[in-house]
């Protein structure tokens, strides 16, 4: 539609030349000459019209435009001159303009067809006027002649160039294409749901399973990160010019995500950040169906074992209560004695039980580590809490309060009942993580039970009723943490280690 608009306004410009400069002073047989040149361009200009209105691009329009001009032009060069007409430079500019539309063969035919319009022209003007062309006026014409032809070269090749640039983006247009197509496509298919952020942490794109996960109403700005429970955590990371990548589990609009954020290479103010949500409900509801189905298992075990294990205290205590009554005083302090004993094992077996069995949801919240292991420490007998050596290296950090004192008093427990020396405790930080570590200088976990330390009524003592490992072990899986043994020159330690999370939260 560009070429055809100036090619309406060059044609009025020259109808109006023609028309107030040469039309009054022409003879009648030119005067017709022009009017049907007039004439001739409105029927060619409507033609042109309708070919692009029926989606004929301008490329293919350019001999539709350019050919009848040429002629029109040739019919005033003849009706004002010929040799003499002003309007010659007119065909210079078509075969010029033709160069930017046209292709290589069409622009060396417009130039073809402009100078044998022009020569046509000069001739036809001289043989109705009556004149023969002298020799200056037979050299400008063959001058004009040669210009059009190279113009017209010229032009070809510059076409030509004009033309392979031309497929060169086409074909980059296709190729980007495909690929926005095949990008399309592959977040369509994706079962993961993708967020692209941009450096104001707007929404960029987003696939339909993320839209399905955030909701299809969520905001295209900044406040959708607040929907998530550990909003806070999620934005002071985005903001933070060193992060590089995030990852955090948590519930988002009564499921569990797992969240994955990490910076994109490059300096788009567009694409910044690329999040990834992935739905582990069904994962996380299998592996609490599991873990029912193994408590249940262990239960069932329990079960058996403390109807064994019950059944010798109890036997003891009616063989004592019996000899209470027979026996002589000096005796009865021993019988009472080891009674006392068979109870304390009955409330230790029952305790332990309890322990293992209760239900596990663990609630992270900001702890002052100092203080929560000193209270472990007090709550011992005085005489294992001399026996140890406590070094906390953490101010505070983010775990279930009564989980990390339940795993700490287990461990110590056992560490304390593995000889008389001092026991070693230790909470310091190694890069993202936490780590505690209970260190021992007893004779080591026996070859034979040492795989299976962490399994429930296993122990490596006479007394012991193997539950205190296996709670700690069960209450390391559901907070995420880590639990291993390893052997020392002196000794056994089990270290505990989590993820140490850097940003506190700070309601209200």
């Amino acid at each position: 539609m560009r070429l055809i608009l100036y090619h309406l306004m060059v044609a009025a410009g020259v109808i109006m030349i023609a028309g107030t400069q040469f039309y009054p002073v022409a003879a009648p047989v030119f005067r017709q000459v022009m009017l049907l040149a007039m004439g001739l361009f409105v029927l060619a200009f409507g033609l042109q019209i309708s070919l692009l209105r029926r989606g004929w691009k301008e490329h293919d329009l350019a001999l539709w435009i350019f050919g009848p001009d040429i002629v029109l032009v040739g019919m005033l060069v003849f009706a004002t001159g010929g040799v003499e007409s002003p309007f010659v430079f007119l065909l210079g500019l078509l075969v010029i303009a033709s160069g930017g539309f046209a292709g290589p063969l069409a622009s060396i035919g417009i130039s073809l067809l402009a100078a044998t319009i022009y020569l046509a022209a000069v001739l036809m003007q001289g043989i109705t006027a009556g004149l023969a062309l002298d020799a200056w006026q037979s050299t400008h014409v063959l001058l004009q002649l040669g210009a059009l032809l190279l113009v017209g070269l010229v032009m070809s090749v510059i076409a030509r160039r004009q033309e392979r640039m031309r497929l060169s983006e086409q074909q980059a247009l296709k190729a980007h294409q495909r690929l926005s197509d095949l990008y399309a496509r592959v977040l369509a298919a994706m079962q993961e749901g993708v967020i692209v952020l941009d450096n104001r942490l707007h929404v960029a794109d987003m696939n339909e399973a993320a839209r399905s996960l955030v909701g299809h109403g969520a905001p295209e700005t900044d406040e959708w990160i607040d929907l998530f429970d550990r909003g806070r955590e999620l934005r002071s990371f985005l903001l933070s010019p060193e992060g590089q990548s995030f990852r955090q589990e948590c519930d988002f609009n009564g499921r569990s995500v797992l969240l994955t954020t990490t910076r994109l290479p490059g300096e788009d103010p567009d694409a910044r950040w690329l999040l990834t949500l992935v739905d582990v409900t069904p994962v996380r509801e299998l592996e609490r169906r599991l873990a029912e189905q193994s408590k249940m298992a262990a239960l069932g075990q329990m079960s058996a074992m403390l109807a064994h294990e019950i059944r010798n205290p109890i036997q003891a205590l009616s063989q004592g209560l019996e000899l209470l009554d027979r026996v002589a005083d000096a005796k009865r302090k021993e019988i009472h004695g080891i009674l006392q004993n068979e109870v304390k094992r009955l409330n230790r077996m029952v305790s332990g039980m309890l322990d293992f069995s209760r239900p596990l949801n663990p609630r992270p919240e900001w702890q002052s580590m100092p203080s929560l292991m000193q209270s472990v420490l007090q709550s011992l007998p005085e005489d294992g809490r001399a026996r140890v050596r406590l070094e906390c290296g953490i101010d505070r950090m983010k775990v279930d309060g009564e989980h990390f004192r339940s795993v700490l008093e287990n461990l110590l427990s056992n560490a304390l009942k593995q000889g008389e020396e001092t026991v070693d405790v230790s909470l310091s930080r190694c890069g993202n993580l936490w780590r505690l570590r209970v260190s021992d200088r007893g004779g080591g976990i026996p070859e034979k039970i040492r795989a299976r330390i962490f399994e429930p009524f296993v122990s490596g003592r006479a007394d012991g009723i193997g539950l205190g490992l296996a709670t700690v072990r069960q209450l390391c899986k559901v907070n995420h943490w880590n639990v291993s043994i390893e052997d020392t020159a002196t000794g056994t330690c089990f270290e505990v280690s989590g993820p140490f999370e850097e940003v506190e939260e700070h309601n209200g």
